[in-house]
C-alpha cells in the first residue's frame, strides 16, 4: 500500500470543517480504488464527499490474467455514450456476464484464481439487486457495498450544474488564450522535468482556439473550440485536468488522488499559482499498486507534492527508469 504522505500528516493537515473528497469512474470493484474511498472514510475529521464521474465514456470492463497468455479483456458495457444518463443493461444481461467472468477465472491457469469466484458472485448479485435504473447508480451503489463503506454519494454531472462550476468554465472561456499558453507551457516543463517522450501524456496540448472541456452532442463527447460551444450550456463538462483544477479550487479544501491523477497535479497546481493566482491547497495520494511500470528499483511513483501541497523527500528515477 502507497500513501504519500503518511496518513497521520493527512490528519494534521485537515481541519473539522474542510471538506475533504475523492472520485473516481463508477466500475467494477477495484482495491486499489477502493483504498482512497476507505481512507476517506476512515479520517477522523472533515465534511467528507464521495464523488462517482460519470461523465467519462461508458466502459465497464475488466481484465482475467491467463497463465502463458497475455489476459482477457472482458466487459459487460462499452460504448461512446457517456455514462451519464445510460440505464443498466437487463438483468439477464449482468447474469450472462458474471457467469462467463466465473468461467475465464475458473480456466486462467493463474493460482488463487478460483478464490475470487465467491467474491465475484458477490459482487454480482449486490450489482443485479441494485439494478432496474441508471447504471452509474448501479455500480457506485454496488462498490460502496462491497467495500464495507456509506452508501452517501454524489454524481459529478449533479456538481456541474451549480454556479460555481458556471463560474469557473466562463472564467476559461474568457481568457482563454493565457489560459492555454500557461496550460501548453506547463505541460512542456513536465515533460522536460521527467523526460516525457510521449506526445499525449500525460495529456495532449490544447490546440488552436481548444478548451479543455468535452462538449456532449448526442450523448457523446467532442473537443471544445471557443465559437464552436456555449459555455453556459450543461452539456460542457471537464476534461481531467479541468475536473480536479474545480474540484480543488471551488469544492473541497483536501483530496485524495490515485498514483495517476497525482502526477498531473504537478502541471494542476501551477495553473492554479499561474492563472487562477490562487496557493493550491493540499493533495494527498493513496494506492495499492505502488509500482507504475513494474520496475523494481522504483518504490514511488514520480510524482512531486510541492507549493501548498504537502511534499515528502522522493528522488527523481534515474534515466532507466523514464
Amino acid at each position: 500500500m502507497l500513501l504519500v504522505p503518511p496518513f497521520d500528516e493527512w490528519v494534521s493537515r485537515i481541519g473539522d470543517d474542510d471538506r475533504v473528497g475523492t472520485a473516481h469512474q463508477p466500475g467494477f470493484f477495484n482495491a486499489g480504488v477502493a483504498l482512497k474511498f476507505q481512507l476517506l472514510d476512515a479520517l477522523p475529521r472533515g465534511a467528507k464527499t464521495r464523488i462517482f464521474i460519470d461523465t467519462d465514456r461508458a466502459v465497464v470492463a475488466l481484465k482475467v490474467p491467463r497463465g502463458g497468455g497475455p489476459p482477457e479483456r472482458m466487459a459487460l458495457l462499452e460504448s461512446d455514450a457517456i455514462l451519464r444518463d445510460l440505464l443498466a443493461p437487463p438483468d439477464a444481461a449482468v447474469r450472462d456476464f458474471f457467469d462467463r467472468l466465473e468461467g475465464a477465472l475458473a480456466r486462467s491457469g493463474i493460482p488463487g484464481a478460483a478464490g475470487c469466484i465467491p467474491r465475484v458472485r458477490e459482487f454480482g448479485a449486490i450489482l443485479r439487486r441494485r439494478g432496474g435504473g441508471l447504471l452509474k447508480d448501479a455500480l457506485a451503489g454496488a462498490f460502496l457495498e462491497y467495500a464495507g463503506l456509506p452508501g452517501d454519494y454524489v454524481h459529478l454531472s449533479n456538481l456541474l450544474r451549480g454556479e460555481p462550476y458556471r463560474a469557473f468554465v466562463l472564467r476559461i472561456f474568457d481568457d482563454d488564450a493565457r489560459f492555454r499558453d500557461i496550460f501548453n507551457t506547463a505541460l512542456g516543463e513536465f515533460r522536460e522535468e521527467f523526460r516525457f517522450r510521449w506526445r499525449r501524456y500525460p495529456f495532449p496540448p490544447l490546440g488552436e482556439g481548444e478548451l479543455p472541456f468535452w462538449v456532449v452532442r448526442g450523448g457523446r463527447r467532442e473537443r471544445c473550440f471557443k465559437g464552436a460551444a456555449d459555455p453556459s450550456s450543461d452539456d460542457i463538462i471537464p476534461r481531467a485536468v479541468t475536473l480536479t483544477l474545480f474540484l480543488r479550487l471551488h469544492l473541497l479544501d483536501f483530496f485524495i488522488h490515485g498514483v495517476g491523477g497525482a502526477n498531473y497535479e504537478w502541471i494542476g497546481d501551477r495553473l492554479i499559482e499561474r492563472f487562477f493566482l490562487e496557493r493550491p491547497p493540499p493533495y494527498a495520494a493513496a494506492s495499492r499498486t505502488r509500482l507504475l511500470d513494474g520496475s523494481p528499483e522504483r518504490d514511488l511513483p514520480f510524482f512531486y507534492f510541492d507549493r501548498g501541497s504537502l511534499r515528502p523527500e522522493v528522488e527523481r528515477p534515474g534515466p532507466e527508469e523514464r
